[in-house]
């Protein structure tokens, strides 16, 4: 994504425009991606962009005069002065800097161009801050909309009253708080011993929640908060809220950040009940198109740089012509800034959530090795078996009858439905009044990455697997 910077058309400034430039809304950076390098490359590609279209913008108003005072000799020289202007930015983005620094034998993180704007570099300091932090304020629907394609997941609710049986003596149930089940299940994961497994608490709410709560939003007019200290987390953990609720992030990155699977789970105790409830998301590879730098061969053939000088001969008409646009794009910032600041103090339903940004689209829909689709299957099912048999350990140590848990236990984890008088093993099945299922087919062994099919009526389904 940092070659993209200088390879892929509007990447750059789109990244710049929705994570460094955005005044007011959340930021959310898809896992996998380390966010701070990637913008410091856009911020550097914008700058020699905006060097490039300044030249350009005095060049095209110098045409401009010649075919006003009728010379000829000045308009062709403006012609070839703003070839030769596109000439250099394509050599020198795509074989001079992409070559010498963003190819993957020489490309180091930490040798990402520094921010010479300090705005700007004050808003990469926060960026990188808010990637370590425990807030997650989302826009629309899905609160999980970062971690990419939702692959459906399980809920179910026991009750905590009933004491576990042992040679015909029933007995008392203890009493637990949700954070030490919370600590047994991080510590279980955590002896499981994952390359790339990672496990937080996050806080998530809507962005259109925010207006009057001044802990996640000190100020209406600025951004909503990264991250709580410890005991606001724990706050919400014992009493979760409507609008705000505790996740711990169960991730795990795997192929260098082309594969991410993330669980998203949940208890909530209440009136002698336990509720538990799973989500599953998988973000898959990044498209195609930005493994281009990998392809461009190091030494600079004939046809190379004859495809080289024919595409910027295509680029210079259409680039020369938007110039003056881009020249005045901090003029048409600012405007917008201003309007979006009165449209903040005048809209008590403003949106704070993230916006999905170009590092959310950079995102394929498809696998790129089958191998991908394999290692999904094995972490979730070793994270959700882990899970499940770390709540049946704990609610045993504490004298709670488990025996309806193992019975869940077992459907979830091979991703069955239970049926009175038997057990079935489905993957699409409906039932009930009305029931139908929803989802859609796709051809055998294709690599994409396919919706979770569910089901919809009076009945109950299976939890839903992907």
């Amino acid at each position: 994504m940092s070659a993209a910077a200088y390879l892929e058309g509007t990447f750059a400034q789109e990244v710049v425009d929705e994570l460094v430039e955005e005044p007011f809304r959340a930021v959310q950076v898809p896992e996998g991606i380390d966010a701070v390098p990637v913008v410091r490359h856009c911020l550097a590609a914008c700058r020699r962009k905006n060097i490039r279209d300044g030249l350009l913008a005095g060049l095209l108003l110098l045409a401009l005069v010649s075919i006003v005072t009728g010379s000829s000799a000045l308009l062709g020289f403006c012609v070839v002065a703003a070839w030769a202007v596109v000439v250099w930015d394509v050599w020198t983005s795509s074989r001079s800097l992409v070559l010498g620094k963003l190819s993957a034998g020489t490309f180091r993180p930490e040798d990402a161009p520094a921010v010479a704007n300090t705005q700007a570099a004050t808003r990469v300091s926060e960026l990188e801050a808010r990637s370590h932090g425990n807030v997650s304020v989302y826009s629309g629907f899905n609160p999980f909309g970062g971690s990419g394609f939702d692959h459906g997941g399980w809920s179910f609710a026991m009750d905590m009253q009933k004491g576990s049986e042992h040679l015909g003596e029933r007995h008392e149930p203890k009493s637990f708080d949700v954070s030490e089940l919370y600590e047994a299940v991080d510590a279980a994961l955590r002896r499981l011993r994952i390359t790339g497994l990672e496990l937080e608490g996050r806080l998530f709410v809507n962005g259109t929640d925010l207006r009057h709560d001044r802990l996640l939003l000190p100020d209406v007019v600025g951004h909503p908060v990264a991250a709580v200290d410890q005991a606001d987390l724990d706050r919400f953990i014992a009493h979760p809220t409507h609008r705000v609720r505790y996740y711990v992030c169960i991730r795990v990155i795997d192929w260098r950040g082309e594969l991410v699977v993330s669980l998203f789970l949940r208890f909530a105790l209440e009136n002698g009940r336990l509720f538990a409830e799973l989500s599953r998301f998988l973000l898959p590879p990044v498209k195609s198109k930005y493994h281009r730098v990998d392809s461009i061969e190091p030494e600079l053939t004939v046809r190379g740089a004859l495809s080289m000088l024919g595409r910027a001969s295509l680029l210079t008409i259409p680039l020369w012509l938007r110039s003056p646009a881009s020249v005045l794009r901090p003029v048409r910032r600012a405007r917008r800034r201003s309007v979006e600041r009165r449209q903040v103090k005048r809209d008590p339903m403003f949106d704070y959530g993230a916006p999905t940004t170009a590092l959310d689209r950079a995102r394929s829909t498809e696998y790129s090795r089958y191998f991908q689709k394999l290692d999904r299957e094995m972490y979730v099912k070793m994270l959700e078996r882990t899970i499940l048999d770390t709540l049946t350990e704990f609610l045993d140590e504490h004298d709670i009858d488990t025996g309806e848990l193992a019975e869940r236990r077992e459907t979830i984890v091979n991703n069955g439905l239970m049926l009175p008088g038997g057990t079935v093993q489905a993957h699409n099945l409906a039932v009930g009044s009305g029931a139908k299922i929803v989802g859609r087919f796709f051809q055998g062994g294709s690599g994409r990455v396919p919706p979770t099919t569910g089901a919809t009526g009076g009945g109950q389904t299976t939890p839903a697997g992907g």
